[in-house]
């Protein structure tokens, strides 16, 4: 590993190269130090190489809070969005709470392609934290589509049922085409609540019969795994 680390240092940009893959599976949290200081000092795929790594530490580390105070000290560095996106991944990819606030500022922009940005980036999280924030800002017609392929993402990994039911229904306006509803349908089946029952309900009587039928099937092994 020391021997790794020296050659992620290497002029032979390959070298570099070939040292910081290998290093992903290797490095935790003694790296991360290391590691922030060879992203900042890297170009091009070398800066990709070294930030995938320094994620994959990041996401070794014991206990992760620790690795992630050191990264969002150098994201509070930073007044540049373009400068501050990269350490806002790394963040991302590890759920670092602190954090998530000032990652969710970004939805709050006036330039749409930031907007836009934060909410791909948020879809990434690893929880289902950020879906009140996004909802919110789905709530404009010009964001609703793209905060709605980020919702579901996120649904998938929360664990409450009475939040997920109050979630779908909060996005269920949005949902429009086949795809849409059938995702829907998905996650109200596995949602063990009321309102997803009358989501599912709703759905039964779709005009397109394939989509009709997936929710009244739906609906009917939702009742018996809720026994109703």
């Amino acid at each position: 590993l020391p021997v790794l680390m020296r050659y992620a240092r290497d002029n032979d940009v390959e070298v570099t190269k070939a040292s910081l893959r290998a290093l992903r599976p290797l490095v935790a949290l003694s790296e991360v130090p290391e590691l922030i200081s060879i992203f900042k000092k890297a170009k091009d795929d070398s800066q990709n190489l070294a930030l995938n790594a320094l994620v994959s530490a990041c996401k070794r580390s014991d206990p992760p809070e620790k690795a992630g105070k050191q990264v969002f000290a150098e994201l509070e560095k930073l007044d540049d969005w373009d400068a501050r996106e990269p350490w806002k991944r790394v963040l991302v990819a590890m759920g670092y709470l602190p954090a998530l606030p000032v990652i969710e500022q970004g939805l709050l922009e006036r330039d749409s392609g930031k907007v836009q940005s934060t909410i791909r980036l948020l879809s990434q999280w690893p929880g289902p934290e950020p879906i009140d924030a996004l909802i919110k800002t789905g709530r404009a017609p010009s964001y609703a589509k793209v905060v709605l392929r980020s919702v579901f993402s996120l649904l998938a990994l929360s664990k409450d049922n009475e939040k997920r039911a109050v979630w779908l229904e909060q996005i269920q306006p949005w949902v429009s085409s086949d795809q849409e509803k059938r995702q829907l349908i998905s996650l109200a089946i596995e949602t063990y609540d009321h309102r997803s029952l009358a989501l599912l309900e709703k759905y039964s009587a779709d005009s397109n019969s394939e989509i009709a039928e997936e929710a009244r099937t739906g609906a009917g092994r939702l009742k018996h795994n809720m026994r109703w």
